[in-house]
């Protein structure tokens, strides 16, 4: 129960008590009065009247006339003349319909008065004529007290609402810092680490001190953790010098691309060599070579970011000293690519004149989803090296066969334009859902993932995104897919059987300000769905969306959706703002999750460690692409919570 509440109920009880108190105290009061007074006036007007009585002539009609006089004057309630022999010489009373009752009868036997009647001898000479009773009407007695005790009664329910409303109000502001402390507790509750203002009252003041205190170590002690974590993280997974993914854990993301049925497209593997690095090194020393390596590492990087549209992912690592490789997935155009990276390559040879001996080979394998990573790696080292004989700035360019699907595919933007543009107005857009299990095989929620209808032929999310996402088109499909996931859930809602499921949003609905303010709109159209929905978004894309994340998962939590990032791992402990998200739960990359049973000590210590850091702000921790079922047993053991990929069913 609320303090107003509490304060309401204690003044209201304290001013009943009270009420009853001087109620009682003053009725008594008066009631005694009253019947004093009453008792008085039935002496006095008996007494008088026995006097005039004896005084006069003892006619009867005479008597009569003059007790009925009295009678009709006085406000009785009856006057009775009684000869010596008990006979009713004279009677008077009033008729109950002649006064209307003004008070209640319960009130009239609550405060009941006893009022003693008058009584007076009536003398005819030296011998006694009768005996006179007078009684004075007492129902005036009952209507004043009735009046008094009410006028009462109203005036003390205004002061219990005068008193309630003011005492309602001193409460709010005294207790303000206690709200805080509340709104306090409830974002450290959300994972939100806040603080309090310093309220004046002393009580409230140390509370409040001891809370931002507690919150504000609580917040260093995750920060060094994630400060921590990163740091293992980046000596786990990358080169230290370039700062490229290593070899270990690149190939771990190449097993996570061709396991990945998602990812079903068009793959090129790019890879370059540093011929003679040692003679290289010998020749500038150990730091000029070093800067020489890094200045190579920001071409290939530039150059990935200014084709991140024709790909849906790009992994960039140095396999050993020498060897360099780019892997792009889903690609679009490949030649654009490859001719700006052979006119980079010329222009940072021609940047170092001095190295006569700088030879930088390249090749570039195409390869279908199907084909396993040994066989990709044995062709683009033949290819490797049929360009180191060559010498030259062209990159040796091979396919290893078609893809299934490639025959499908429009051959131009054009084409694909007019593809998706009518998949959008067929709203053929359609989910198809897999299970998250927890490790004990019980089922968290459903992922859908986009499929989409050509020509009666379901097709996977690889072969259309990244033309929809060059297109400009990727948030329309986000948009049709949340749709038809609630339409679903609302037709089972009406069967009572409703699943829980995931939907995964792309960076571009996020940044896109009108399409999402329509999936907010779609959820909320359907708020008694929107429990069983959890909105998820690929680590990556909050890196290039933070704010608008933030206050995407601020609105659609507050709709009731649990809100997680998925694919996490690379970055997730240095994400900015990490505490104000409000997260529920996170799926770790595939690439993390690749042969743990055989991975190294530091991997699996910082696997253990990003499982500890997102249950210390509350999260559930979810494997992604677990292909074997004999790794479900032993994921409890590193900290996962859940599990998802080929292996659950």
């Amino acid at each position: 129960m609320s303090l107003v509440k509490q304060l309401w109920l204690a003044v209201s009880g304290l001013m009943i008590l009270v009420f009853v108190s001087s109620f009682t105290i003053s009725s008594l009061s008066a009631k005694s009065y009253y019947q004093e007074q009453l008792s008085l006036k039935n002496n006095d007007n008996a007494s008088s009247l026995a006097l005039v009585l004896s005084q006069m002539d003892k006619d009867p009609v005479t008597v009569e006339l003059l007790v009925s006089a009295q009678f009709d004057t006085g406000n009785y309630k009856r006057i009775s003349l009684i000869d010596p022999n008990g006979e009713m010489r004279v009677s008077k009373k009033y008729e109950s319909e002649m006064i209307e009752k003004s008070y209640p009868e319960w009130f009239a036997g609550l405060v009941s008065l006893n009022v003693h009647e008058g009584v007076a001898q009536v003398q005819n000479g030296w011998q006694q004529y009768g005996v006179l009773y007078v009684e004075s009407d007492d129902r005036f007695a009952y209507q004043a007290l009735w009046k008094t005790t009410w006028q009462f009664f109203v005036w003390f329910l205004v002061a219990t609402i005068v008193l309630g409303v003011l005492g309602t109000w001193v409460l709010r502001v005294l207790t303000r810092p206690l709200d805080d402390v509340v709104e306090q507790a409830e974002a450290i509750q959300s994972r939100r680490f806040v603080t309090s203002e310093v309220p004046r009252t002393l009580e409230f003041k140390k509370v409040v001190k001891a809370m931002n205190s507690m919150t504000q170590r609580v917040k260093e002690m995750l920060e060094k953790e994630s400060r921590r974590l990163e740091v293992l993280r980046f000596k786990t997974q990358h080169d230290e010098l370039t700062g490229l993914a290593n070899r270990q854990y690149f190939m771990n993301q190449f097993d996570a691309l061709l396991n990945n049925h998602e990812q079903e497209g068009r793959h090129v593997l790019v890879m370059l060599r540093f011929d003679d690095l040692s003679k290289i090194n010998q020749q500038l020393g150990h730091q000029p070579t070093d800067k020489l390596l890094k200045e190579f590492t920001a071409h290939l990087q530039s150059i990935t970011e200014e084709f991140s549209s024709n790909f849906s992912e790009a992994y960039l690592a140095r396999l050993n000293g020498r060897d360099f490789t780019v892997l792009l997935a889903n690609f679009t155009n490949i030649d654009d690519f490859l001719k700006t990276l052979e006119k980079r390559l010329e222009i940072f040879s021609n940047q170092h004149p001095e190295l006569e001996s700088l030879h930088l080979p390249a090749a570039a394998l195409q390869f279908p989803h199907s084909e396993g990573r040994g066989r990709i790696l044995q062709q683009i080292d033949g290819l490797l090296a049929e360009s180191e004989l060559q010498r030259s700035y062209e990159i040796v360019f091979r396919e290893m066969e078609a893809v299934q699907e490639t025959a499908q595919a429009p051959d131009n933007v054009q084409g694909w334009r007019e593809l998706l543009e009518t998949v959008i107005n067929l709203n053929s857009v359609q989910p198809q859902f897999y299970p998250v299990k927890d490790c004990e095989n019980n089922l968290i929620h459903h992922e859908a993932m986009m499929r989409i209808q050509v020509d009666g032929k379901t097709h996977a999310a690889s072969f259309f995104l990244p033309w929809a996402k060059r297109l400009g088109l990727l948030p329309l499909f986000d948009l049709l897919l949340v749709k038809n996931v609630v339409e679903k859930l609302q037709l089972e809602s009406q069967k009572g059987e409703v699943s829980e499921v995931a939907i995964n949003l792309s960076v571009e609905s996020l940044q896109n300000f009108e399409i999402r303010e329509q999936i907010v709109e779609t959820l909320q159209s359907a708020l008694d769905v929107c429990p069983k929905i959890w909105i998820e978004v690929p680590e990556k894309s909050v890196l290039e969306a933070v704010n608008q994340f933030i206050d995407f998962s601020k609105t659609v939590k507050g709709l009731g959706c649990q809100v997680g990032i998925d694919r996490a791992g690379a970055s997730f402990s240095s994400l900015p703002s990490l505490q104000e998200i409000g997260l529920d739960y996170l799926k770790l990359d595939a690439a993390l999750t690749q042969n743990l049973q055989n991975q190294d000590a530091q991997t699996n210590g910082f696997v253990r460690s990003l499982c500890g850091l997102g249950h210390s702000i509350g999260l559930k921790v979810i494997a992604e692409g677990v292909r074997e079922e004999a790794m479900i047993s032993e994921l409890p053991y590193l900290g996962f919570d859940g599990v998802t990929g080929p292996a659950v069913k």
